[in-house]
């Protein structure tokens, strides 16, 4: 065992006729880290020339070089990781200030005069939600394709070309079942105030503990997706949540170094990305009859 910073090369096979030599080398790892990949090569390099030189190969054995180069793989370093990840989860939570807002405005409307100025105009329940939906989700759906722009532009995970589509699919796919959780939800506040804080709160919170159980749970377990299924149609800020979370641990869990271009589906094929995205459009039609049934109660009590 060689001293600390030292170095012991001892050889095992030596048959140049052959081109077959075999070395163990004992280093010192702590002194420096490079060190056994340029013992290595310059044992490759003897080799070379030793085996040119017995077989007259004068200007081989001269020139023959063996030379070991650093070049940076093409991944990210760890901090590049946790860069990518905070700037992946920024846009979704800063987005649950749309269905505060969404329960804020339904809220204020519901208790002061405008809904009922509009009942009295001959303006049904259902066309007033069905209006106020396709406004509030168009301004939604926009908010959703600025954050891919902004992502793009730093071009980070899952902002990249091939996790980008997977990303903004979980976005645009949540946010039906947002705004229709937001508005059945406005019906238990009579102040807009406490309505735009209680549900904005209430959203961070029912997305982020079930995101936490997720992580803790065996990714290839039918149990983990049949919860994942189920709690992205019961809690629209969970299927945002925990969405972006899964398409950017992805892109960023491939293996270091060189790989192939990955498909278009490579992200949604499948597994819980394709589930949670599945589930949220479910969550839709699920906070869609919930918002029928608190305005049918409402109706009824005017």
């Amino acid at each position: 065992v060689p001293a600390p910073g030292g170095l012991h090369v001892a050889f095992q096979t030596v048959d140049l006729a052959g081109c077959d030599v075999a070395a163990r080398v004992l280093y010192d790892p702590l002194a420096d880290v490079h060190v056994l990949p340029r013992i290595v090569s310059t044992l490759h390099t003897a080799v070379i020339r030793a085996t040119a030189a017995a077989k007259n190969l004068h200007t081989l054995a001269a020139h023959a070089n063996v030379t070991a180069t650093m070049a940076p793989l093409p991944h990210e370093t760890p901090f590049g990781h946790a860069w990518s990840y905070i700037a992946s989860m920024i846009g979704p939570l800063t987005m649950m200030s749309i269905p505060a807002s969404a329960a804020a405005v339904a809220t204020s409307e519901r208790i002061g005069a405008h809904r009922l100025s509009l009942a009295l105009s001959g303006l049904t329940s259902s066309s007033y939600w069905a209006a106020t939906y396709a406004v509030d989700l168009m301004m939604a759906m926009f908010s959703a394709f600025a954050v891919a722009v902004a992502g793009a532009a730093v071009n980070v995970a899952p902002w990249d070309p091939a996790a980008a589509p997977a990303a903004l699919l979980v976005l645009v796919s949540a946010l039906p079942s947002l705004l229709l959780a937001a508005y059945a939800a406005s019906f238990q506040f009579s102040d807009p105030a406490v309505a735009l804080t209680t549900v904005s709160i209430t959203a961070h919170l029912a997305g982020l503990f079930p995101l936490f159980i997720l992580i803790a749970m065996p990714e290839d377990s039918p149990a983990t997706l049949h919860f994942h299924l189920l709690m992205s149609a019961l809690v629209p800020s969970y299927a945002l949540f925990a969405g972006s979370h899964l398409v950017c641990w992805r892109s960023l869990s491939d293996d270091n170094g060189a790989r192939p271009p990955r498909p278009s589906d490579y992200f949604v094929k499948g597994g819980l990305i394709r589930g949670g995205i599945e589930g949220a459009v479910l969550g839709a039609a699920l906070w869609g009859v919930a918002l029928w049934w608190r305005e049918r109660t409402f109706q009824r009590r005017l």
